[in-house]
């Protein structure tokens, strides 16, 4: 019965003009989306994405989507996990290890270690380092 008087509600929204089939998708997404979280925090976290993604939509449509995924990833790239980027190739951006991995150069041209993951900046992770000092 929730189904089908989603699916009637949002048809009469939509013919009534309150709102775009965007938006009606983007809030079916989102609640399909609640459903596939494993646990309670990561939803509590979620939510705090989804609904400024839906004032955003209704409010600007494809172009507020664009911008809050924008935002989304922007503050994603700038987390660190364990004192790594947790996007690691994206940020920080280095001439030397794009040219290091992703073009075809000679041998003799690519050094042996990039920056970032050199042996002498790599600590292997303990329990202790979890523990408050």
């Amino acid at each position: 019965m929730g189904i089908v008087g989603g699916i009637v509600i949002g048809q009469a929204a939509v013919q009534a003009g309150f709102t775009s089939n965007i938006l009606i998708m983007l809030v079916a997404l989102a609640a399909l989306g609640s459903f596939t979280t494993p646990n309670y925090l990561m939803s509590s976290s979620l939510r705090l994405v989804r609904y400024p993604m839906i004032i955003f939509a209704g409010i600007w449509g494809n172009i507020g989507i664009v911008f809050i995924t924008l935002l989304v990833t922007l503050h994603l790239i700038r987390q660190t996990s364990l004192g790594r980027p947790y996007f690691y190739p994206i940020p920080p951006f280095r001439i030397k290890d794009a040219t290091a991995h992703d073009v075809l150069m000679p041998e003799s041209k690519i050094s042996n270690t990039t920056g970032r993951l050199s042996s002498e900046s790599a600590k292997p992770f303990t329990i202790s380092d979890c523990r408050d000092k």
